[in-house]
């Protein structure tokens, strides 16, 4: 991506206008990329991280502690569970150029990936970067709503008579707790038992922080992302549905699943993550 938000389009060619839209906002995937060091972003999705470290300098600590949250609990399910199919939801940009299935693959040749997301330009990302890996397939859609998405062909690229790991990083704090707790019950009621979830949200760390935190809702919402919610831990352990929690259980990012891990800064602590797994009898 340019630095700036101009296209880089030929003359006497238009880009689709759904990229049109996409380039003349601020979008929370290339947000979270430049939070982790990318350069997948333009300059207005620095000008909204620079107005939430305006609150938080940190906050790049919090989306860092999430990244590393998710590659550690993924090679987790590879290793100690089994897990060899992965669905991930709203996969976003990762900042290194480093895909899950990078990751898993590296530790079980059989593993494979389905990422979803609904931003035409991640989906162009991931499957540029799959480059013709028959273990991973990158497709355009809605990850919150699955009664859509799981009826489409691709998703089948993934068996579902087997466990699949779920994954929905830092992706349901950005929608309303209804439609958040709807949407994982949907996903693990047509997911077999063994499967499981992989999920983190931003946390309100119900101390002397939620003022901060409750600052940075206020510069979301008033940005054209729109939302952004950090919940309790209680709030977030009901994302879990008919699931039993790995060990240490849903902790703050960071501390999983090493509780003696010290935070590198308060905001680190304000993204909390868990590992379900469905059970296998009702």
């Amino acid at each position: 991506m340019t630095s700036d938000n101009t296209s880089t389009a030929r003359p006497g060619w238009s880009l689709p206008a759904v990229v049109v839209d996409n380039l003349s906002r601020p979008n929370i995937a290339r947000v979270w990329n430049a939070a982790l060091g990318g350069k997948d972003n333009f300059a207005l999705d620095r000008a909204l991280l620079a107005d939430i470290t305006e609150v938080a300098p940190q906050f790049r600590d919090l989306a860092k502690a999430n990244e590393e949250f998710k590659l550690r609990a993924c090679k987790r399910l590879t290793r100690e569970l089994g897990i060899t199919q992965y669905l991930e939801l709203s996969c976003g940009l990762p900042a290194e150029g480093v895909y899950l299935h990078e990751v898993v693959t590296a530790l079980n040749p059989m593993a494979r990936v389905l990422y979803v997301d609904g931003d035409p330009i991640v989906v162009s990302h991931a499957r540029g970067q799959i480059a013709g890996d028959r273990r991973a397939l990158a497709l355009e859609a809605d990850a919150v709503d699955p009664d859509r998405l799981l009826q489409r062909d691709e998703v089948r690229f993934l068996d579902w008579t087997k466990p699949i790991a779920i994954i929905c990083t830092a992706t349901l704090h950005y929608h309303s707790g209804e439609l958040a707790a709807a949407v994982m019950q949907t996903y693990i009621d047509a997911a077999p038992p063994g499967s499981c979830t992989v999920l983190s949200h931003f946390l309100d760390p119900e101390d002397a922080s939620t003022g901060a935190v409750r600052r940075i809702e206020k510069q979301l919402h008033a940005s054209p992302v729109g939302t952004g919610a950090f919940r309790t831990l209680a709030e977030i352990r009901a994302l879990f549905p008919d699931q039993d929690l790995l060990d240490p259980g849903v902790v703050r990012c960071y501390q999983w699943p090493d509780l003696d891990t010290e935070a590198a800064s308060w905001i680190q602590g304000c993204v909390a993550g868990g590992v379900g797994q469905k059970r296998t009898t009702a």
